[in-house]
């Protein structure tokens, strides 16, 4: 069994990918890593101020139409954006506290917050990209749901 650099990323996860497209690589991330993912989520989510904020919600399918060409959506490539659950709005209002509404935070948090970037371009991530056989990856999207 060939390992990648940090033992962990091994040939049978590659032929995983090879064949499903996805793979999960158990243990991948460390006890301290997680605990400074969730420490932070934990604060975005706390912080979370709704005055200002677009209400938009996320969704798939046909009712995703609405993201087409909205700017909030186009703006949070590069930011740590909230985006809320369709039944925590009515009326252009929240339904729920806070913390409770937002569906997902992203599409930028490796931009913005160091946490996530620290761990999206740390050298395990970029064994295991090597070893997929990409020449020059990026991140294109980075977020929690």
């Amino acid at each position: 069994m060939d390992h990648d650099q940090t033992g962990i990323f091994t040939d049978e996860h590659h032929a995983a990918f090879a064949r499903d497209g996805c793979v999960v690589v158990k243990d991948f991330l460390g006890a301290s890593e997680l605990q400074q993912l969730r420490a932070r989520i934990q604060t975005l989510l706390d912080s979370f101020d709704p005055v200002g904020h677009p209400m938009t919600t996320f969704a798939t399918g046909e009712r995703a139409a609405g993201h087409i060409g909205d700017q909030y959506f186009f703006d949070s490539a590069t930011t740590a954006s909230y985006f809320l659950e369709e039944d925590a709005v009515a009326n252009g209002r929240l339904t729920v506290e806070p913390s409770r509404a937002v569906n997902k935070i992203g599409h930028g948090l490796d931009i913005v917050e160091p946490v996530f970037s620290n761990i999206a371009h740390s050298a395990k991530v970029k064994a295991v990209v090597q070893k997929l056989g990409y020449n020059d990856p990026r991140v294109l999207q980075s977020m929690v749901i």
